[in-house]
């Protein structure tokens, strides 16, 4: 759902304001296949906090368990994933910026 210029995002898990999207990945490794999981959601601090560590505990402890996995993981755990909370942290901001502009 698209929102205007001047209305705020609400957390999709706990209705918190202000609240900005995250794109997180995990993975399960499972010898010689994988299973590959995102969450794209729109969330306050404390819900994205809280995702970053479940996907990091995640992919730490039952990500390497693959031979691609091997490969793909570090890629998760080390640029993908923190560059994706950086920029929800960025957008986050924005939204507490323009938050205290409405009020």
């Amino acid at each position: 759902m698209a929102k205007s210029n001047h209305e705020l995002y609400r957390c999709e898990f706990c209705g918190v304001q202000p609240a900005a999207k995250l794109n997180q990945y995990w993975m399960t490794g499972l010898i010689l296949m994988r299973n590959h999981y995102s969450l794209k959601r729109t969330v306050c601090i404390d819900c994205g906090r809280r995702t970053m560590h479940y996907a990091l505990n995640h992919n730490v402890t039952k990500g390497w368990w693959s031979i691609y996995a091997v490969f793909i993981n570090p890629v998760l755990l080390l640029i993908i994933n923190p560059l994706a909370y950086a920029a929800f942290k960025d957008r986050l901001a924005k939204q507490r910026k323009r938050m205290e502009a409405a009020s």
